[in-house]
């Protein structure tokens, strides 16, 4: 059993530090809701960072202090396609200055585990610090890690994702056909502990990812089954990519959505979609952007479509004493 302590997300949606914002929730739009910086991160230090650092840093501190947890015993983040801006900066400044010496701040800070890196370096923290970068499914994956490191070591695990957007992905997306949703930014934290303490917003229960051709129903039936539940007893289903309403509306859930409505689309969208369900499950409300649900919600369950041939299915429940 895998107990979420505590969750926040910085992005397009009012979700930091507002419980209960999954009610209020508005179609997708371009502007990032920025908090106030300076109150995580040192002003001198702030001049230096992009805003994707800008925004991990602050997420990672504040979930850390909702969660009463004096420390991480683990900082684990799954990103996608890492600093973006900085990797942009880099590039341009090779071709613009060419022969020359190249300044380093922009290298160092477009690698993938600098979010890991300035989040270590903000708290202090010299414990186990991992990135996972696997496409569409880097935030599943840094999920099965922090699962294998409680088992193994227990203590609390500061679970994140962070992936950000810039003009010259475009392109990128049209290239590969995923311009049909608005690319965005995003960066969700969360604490996860196989300790049960006062304040437990959810329950982790499973983790799994599919590669291969796309997934059938009878895979998500199946896992659903190892963990003594069937499609029926799912309350809400949100999903992620092309098709993916029609395809598990026709599997037999119920209260099928399609998370990026609201998210916009980048690689690790699905963490805030954990972060949806936690609020959901935890304000004991039944309401998702105006709509009232007619059953109350217990069993959340996030299939993350994003790639044609590959699937990420994450299974929360309500946290009931």
């Amino acid at each position: 059993m895998y107990f979420i302590k505590a969750i926040e997300t910085i992005g397009h949606q009012p979700s930091f530090s507002n419980r209960g914002f999954a009610q209020h929730l508005l179609p997708a739009h371009e502007n990032v809701m920025h908090p106030d910086y300076k109150q995580y991160i040192n002003a001198v230090t702030l001049r230096r960072m992009s805003n994707i650092l800008r925004m991990a840093v602050a997420c990672a501190s504040e979930t850390l202090v909702q969660s009463s947890a004096e420390k991480a015993d683990a900082i684990i983040v799954g990103t996608g396609l890492g600093c973006l801006h900085d990797t942009e900066k880099f590039l341009s400044n090779a071709i613009l200055i060419k022969d020359s010496l190249l300044p380093p701040t922009s290298f160092i800070q477009s690698t993938h585990n600098t979010m890991a890196g300035q989040i270590s370096l903000a708290m202090s923290n010299h414990c186990y610090n991992m990135t996972h970068t696997q496409n569409m499914l880097s935030f599943e994956h840094a999920v099965a890690d922090a699962m294998m490191f409680l088992d193994e070591n227990g203590g609390n695990v500061l679970l994140g994702s962070a992936d950000e957007y810039i003009p010259q992905l475009d392109a990128v997306l049209e290239y590969f056909k995923l311009n049909d949703v608005m690319p965005t930014s995003g960066v969700s934290f969360l604490t996860v502990s196989k300790s049960e303490t006062i304040g437990v917003k959810a329950l982790l229960k499973a983790i799994d990812t599919f590669f291969g051709e796309r997934i059938s129903q009878n895979y998500v039936t199946n896992f659903l089954l190892k963990h003594q539940l069937t499609n029926a007893a799912v309350d809400l289903v949100l999903c992620s990519g092309k098709g993916s309403e029609e395809f598990l509306s026709n599997a037999g859930f119920g209260e099928v959505i399609n998370f990026e409505k609201y998210t916009g689309r980048y690689s690790t969208s699905s963490a805030f979609a954990l972060h949806l369900a936690v609020d959901l499950l935890s304000e004991e409300k039944n309401i998702f952007a105006g709509k009232k649900f007619q059953k109350e919600i217990k069993t959340v369950l996030i299939c993350n479509m994003l790639h044609g041939k590959a699937t990420g299915l994450i299974l929360v429940q309500k946290y009931e004493t």
